[in-house]
């Protein structure tokens, strides 16, 4: 069963299911890529190395989708989603900010940004209205000319163009599509629904949320 929420579904950002649910939407990105680009290129999951903490016994390890060139053996397109410690305030900030500008420093990589979280501080970008979530796409070719995507919670999620070597094109993404497949296959709703949206919704979202969250629930 597909999730109830015409976008993203706020009961996803719990802290309790946050991780899992980030871990598996990257696995459904991967395999929708995958089905669309193969022969010519394949998609897999990378890991970005984090600083260790002093707290912390083992540096986290943050993963990345990279789709990659068969013929040419290059990562063309870089795809991030968004963790918490992407957007604190902090170490895992600023490491997360010199790593996106040394990627959109090259010219032969798109970079694709995917911000499903409404807490935290918003990543700066050139075109930044009023948003709980945002999708950004930066194509090697047109650096400067990033596309952005702001979307408040009513909003569906967008088809997001994935951009590929100039001889391919591109494929798209439907990101709506992806999520409702992660949130059938790990049964969320048998229990997300039990406890409430982070950061709680506004009085006006948390009433206009109520209409999509199952009965039995």
């Amino acid at each position: 069963m597909p999730s109830p929420f015409p976008g993203m579904n706020p009961y996803l950002e719990q802290d309790s299911i946050r991780r899992d649910f980030h871990k598996s939407l990257i696995v459904g990105i991967r395999d929708e890529l995958a089905r669309q680009v193969t022969p010519k290129y394949f998609v897999r999951i990378g890991e970005t190395r984090y600083p260790q903490q002093p707290a912390v016994p083992e540096p986290e390890l943050i993963p990345f989708l990279e789709i990659v060139s068969i013929r040419e053996r290059k990562s063309v397109t870089l795809i991030e989603i968004l963790r918490p410690s992407n957007k604190s305030f902090g170490s895992d900030r600023e490491f997360f900010v010199k790593r996106r500008s040394r990627l959109l420093g090259k010219n032969s990589t798109h970079y694709i940004e995917i911000d499903l979280l409404r807490g935290e501080p918003r990543m700066r970008t050139r075109v930044s209205p009023p948003h709980d979530y945002s999708i950004l796409l930066s194509r090697f070719e047109r650096r400067y000319e990033v596309e952005f995507w702001p979307i408040q919670l009513p909003d569906p999620l967008p088809t997001v163009p994935v951009p590929l070597l100039p001889a391919d094109g591109g494929t798209n993404l439907d990101l709506k599509g992806v999520l409702d497949r992660v949130y059938d296959a790990a049964r969320y709703e048998s229990y997300i629904y039990r406890g409430q949206p982070e950061p709680a919704l506004s009085t006006a979202d948390d009433e206009w949320a109520k209409q999509f969250v199952p009965v039995h629930s």
